[in-house]
């Protein structure tokens, strides 16, 4: 198997090896280090207190683990709005999150 990527944003070619995983989520971790400091500079621009996390693992079982831990007054968060079959065959991570936060979750319609 070999996974082919973006050349410009300088990802390796992962390889089927016994470290394939491994390299993946590595790679997979650091470009979203990168695109989350791309976002955060305009945040930091109105004085907003800004903590950087990435996890890896289930989304909302990391969100709402996030929030438990550091006692979160309130969670925002993107969602697409999926409904029919997709929203069946996907699920929804935000509707997840709303139903296990231990505190408020404003979720807001993603464009584009």
């Amino acid at each position: 198997m070999v996974l082919t990527t973006d050349r410009s944003r300088r990802m390796p070619r992962l390889y089927s090896t016994k470290l394939w995983w491994i390299q993946l989520g590595t790679a997979l971790e650091r470009h979203a280090r990168l695109d989350l400091a791309q976002v955060l500079p305009e945040a930091e621009d109105v004085k907003v207190e800004i903590t950087r996390l990435v996890g890896v693992g289930s989304p909302y079982h990391k969100i709402v683990a996030v929030a438990e831990a550091e006692q979160a007054d309130l969670i925002v968060m993107a969602t697409h709005g999926r409904t029919g079959f997709s929203h069946v065959v996907m699920g929804s991570v935000a509707e997840r999150v709303v139903r296990l936060a231990p505190c408020p979750v404003l979720t807001v319609h993603a464009t584009a």
